[in-house]
């Protein structure tokens, strides 16, 4: 389940076929919404901003769906994804996914508020995968050969988007997380994995180490995520049997990352939403709020 801006949303079973359902926490009576209805292969939802996105189908011919809750609208987009999902993500105004025929694809985004909205590819041709967007700025990395994996991002609110490469080395960057035009992601220096963070908005953008240390921190699937400035991810540490979640508020004076749980367990998959952490361990989940 995911809540975000007065909706809570999940994918689930009925007896005979997975759906998304809605339930508006911010209407005078609320009731649960089936959103899919029976389509088959119902999957990979999102919400924000009040619109939901979903996928229905299988590979290659998926179709993405756009449900607009405040005026009960839906759009419906075939689109053509071999051996892979479009992991479709929106802000609420922006709808986002991958396609193409393997093994390229290009990133695509589609602008609700257009006057004729239709998708519009952001990448021409490569390796491009699992885009994410916030306030119109959509992150993705792409493959640059052997393994090597490099984050991009463009500005989809622009009249011409062009995609910009952020990192340019010689090791797997992926998953890029993005909220008020940061993206972070989770990669090796060499010998482990550590946290960086880029600021698109940034006067003069650089690349920011946010742990250095000598044990792995945001493995996948603890990749960090970010909200309101505030990273989570879980990290391994010496001499721990587990994982440990830790946070990094780059709104700090001097961000520095704060270690949040410190147990026996293997604390995972960490998220954040308006300053409150939950993640899994021991088959239950915890929350803290900053």
């Amino acid at each position: 389940m995911v809540v975000a801006d007065g909706l809570a949303v999940w994918r689930g079973w009925n007896g005979s076929s997975y759906r998304i359902y809605a339930y508006d926490l911010n209407a005078a009576s609320p009731v649960v919404v089936d959103l899919s209805g029976a389509s088959p292969g119902v999957d990979d939802f999102h919400t924000r901003g009040r619109v939901v996105v979903w996928v229905s189908g299988s590979s290659p011919s998926f179709t993405i769906h756009i449900y607009r809750f405040d005026d009960q609208t839906l759009t419906t987009i075939p689109v053509t994804a071999k051996d892979t999902d479009p992991y479709p993500k929106t802000d609420g105004r922006f709808v986002v996914w991958m396609a193409g025929p393997w093994p390229s694809f290009d990133i695509y985004a589609y602008d609700l508020q257009a006057a004729a909205p239709a998708p519009l590819p952001l990448t021409t041709g490569g390796w491009n995968a699992q885009p994410v967007v916030d306030d119109g700025i959509v992150a993705w990395y792409r493959d640059a050969g052997a393994g090597n994996y490099e984050i991009y991002f463009a500005d989809a609110k622009q009249a011409s988007p062009s995609a910009l490469r952020v990192t340019n080395n010689a090791v797997a960057d992926e998953h890029p997380q993005l909220d008020g035009g940061v993206i972070v992601w989770s990669a090796s220096d060499g010998s482990d994995s550590e946290i960086y963070g880029y600021d698109t908005r940034a006067s003069s953008p650089s690349i920011v180490a946010l742990t250095n240390n000598t044990t792995s921190d945001g493995d996948w699937p603890s990749i960090p995520r970010i909200s309101d400035g505030l990273v989570v991810w879980s990290g391994t540490v010496t001499g721990a049997s587990g994982q440990e979640v830790f946070y990094c508020d780059l709104r700090a004076a001097a961000p520095q990352p704060v270690r949040l749980t410190n147990n026996a367990l293997h604390d995972v998959r960490p998220r954040v939403a308006h300053g409150l952490i939950s993640w899994n361990a021991g088959g239950a989940t915890y929350a803290a709020r900053r």
